[in-house]
């Protein structure tokens, strides 16, 4: 339900999973979504986010 909120009102959605998690193929096709993260654990989903948010700020200021 959030997915399809964020897609209508053009929110852009960051897809963020555990390596390994089978994720349904709905997310992956939504336009808005503007990255997919597969981490390992915390720290690795923290520099992957922060390095997907810092490319996204420099190309939408």
């Amino acid at each position: 339900m959030e997915l399809a909120f964020a897609e209508t009102n053009k929110i852009p959605i960051i897809l963020l999973y555990e390596t390994g998690k089978t994720i349904s193929r709905f997310p992956r096709g939504i336009p808005t979504v503007i990255a997919e993260i597969q981490f390992h654990d915390h720290e690795d989903a923290l520099n992957q986010l922060k390095k997907v948010l810092a490319k996204w700020n420099l190309e939408h200021p």
